[in-house]
């Protein structure tokens, strides 16, 4: 069976090839495999913004206007890019042109504004469905414990048997004092359908209240333990007595961290790398957060940066190079530059990484003082183009520059 995106492009392909006479051809597929369109941090989108920003692309076609964005502002904005640079889109559904007219634009403005309220409508109703069954005690929706199968009729949780006993099995042998990575070990020699078996899994197995008969919250469920409610408690009281020190806190992942020079900015005296701080932990930082880079040598005077600061000029330094950065250099950072508001904060830091070696702030001249990558960027471009291509003309709408054009929100 054809997946949603397969039974789209289809519908996409075809549309091209029926204008074939008119000289359309297809060039490149953008997916989005089970992406919701809410949201602009889309891998597929991201590609096709690059794909046209470097004139790869005169016109693009989607299946349906809510395939290209649910939220009516980000529409607006992501058609405004488009005349930007001169790209026309079609929309298969309903056979619309982004550059169809004062009506056309109308239509899609009213289809952009529907589609973000039958989304809106969507999330209400689902919220209101799983809440309703976890007030009676009904599973909604997640992954299958193991051990357990879903009812064909009812889709709530019933006990597999082969799988039932060995949990049984498990928690008796855990209350009696067994080590969960021996019986990881015998989970993993038995097989079955769990996938992994490790002591981090059997421990999660373990503190699982679905398998006394209750939802994940703790309250209670309609569907059948498989242990009894004291025998999990005895196992909870086993694991809780052997723990030896305090659960770490939770580390932000690359794409939380919001220090996007992490690793990157060096101080400007010594040539070390520069050190996220703060005054409160990672995990609770805010907008609002004081940050800084901080140069931990011994012996190094290089005073605090301010993030914040630092990082805003980031956008202007790759926007305008150095000229001891090659002409392939200078065209790739100029091309970021044009989409930074686009990019989450992890491919910030991934697209200074592939320019700069070496970069540093200098607070006594207010500059960045970098050296270039040793990869060949010159080779990117075809040597008869410019290597930095002039910028597209301006276009007389409010805002006029392109990062105020696709300003964002703070996440």
């Amino acid at each position: 069976m054809l997946s949603s995106c397969e039974l789209q492009a289809e519908r996409c392909l075809a549309f091209i090839d029926q204008r074939a006479a008119a000289g359309w051809r297809f060039v490149e597929r953008f997916d989005d495999e089970g992406e919701s369109g809410a949201t602009m941090d889309r891998d597929g989108l991201f590609e096709l913004l690059l794909a046209v920003e470097a004139g790869d692309v005169d016109h693009v076609v989607v299946h349906r206007v809510d395939r290209l964005s649910r939220k009516l502002v980000d529409l607006v904005r992501l058609l405004n890019f488009f005349e930007h640079f001169d790209v026309e889109v079609s929309f298969v559904d309903g056979a619309l042109a982004s550059m169809g007219g004062a009506m056309t634009r109308l239509q899609l403005s009213v289809l952009g504004t529907f589609a973000e309220f039958e989304h809106s409508i969507i999330s209400e109703r689902l919220r209101d469905a799983h809440g309703s069954r976890r007030e009676q005690g009904l599973r909604s929706a997640g992954r299958l414990p193991f051990g357990y199968r879903s009812d064909r009729d009812t889709k709530q949780l019933v006990p597999y048997q082969p799988d039932a006993a060995f949990v049984r099995e498990c928690f008796e042998r855990a209350a009696a004092g067994v080590m969960p990575a021996i019986l990881a070990a015998d989970g993993a020699r038995r097989g079955g359908s769990q996938a992994k078996w490790s002591a981090r899994a059997v421990v999660r197995m373990l503190r699982n209240p679905v398998y006394a008969g209750r939802l994940p919250g703790g309250a209670a469920s309609a569907h059948e333990a498989i242990v009894s409610a004291e025998l999990f408690e005895r196992v909870a009281a086993a694991i809780s007595g052997r723990r030896t020190k305090r659960t770490a806190p939770r580390r932000l992942g690359v794409e939380e961290d919001p220090f996007i020079l992490r690793g990157i900015l060096k101080c400007h005296l010594c040539r070390k790398s520069m050190v996220p701080a703060s005054n409160v932990p990672m995990r609770r930082l805010t907008n609002e957060t004081p940050r800084y880079y901080r140069c931990r040598t011994l012996g190094c005077v290089g005073e605090p940066l301010i993030a914040a600061e630092v990082e805003a000029r980031v956008v202007q330094f790759l926007a305008a190079l150095p000229a001891s950065f090659s002409g392939g250099h200078r065209a790739i950072g100029a091309r970021n530059a044009r989409v930074w508001d686009l990019l989450m904060r992890i491919n910030r830091r991934r697209a200074l990484q592939a320019l700069v070696a070496f970069i540093a702030w200098d607070p006594t001249r207010s500059r960045f003082v970098a050296e270039p990558t040793e990869y060949d960027w010159d080779a990117e471009f075809d040597e008869s183009e410019p290597a930095v291509p002039p910028a597209p003309p301006v276009v007389p709408l409010a805002p006029r520059t392109l990062s105020e054009l696709l300003a964002r929100e703070d996440r």
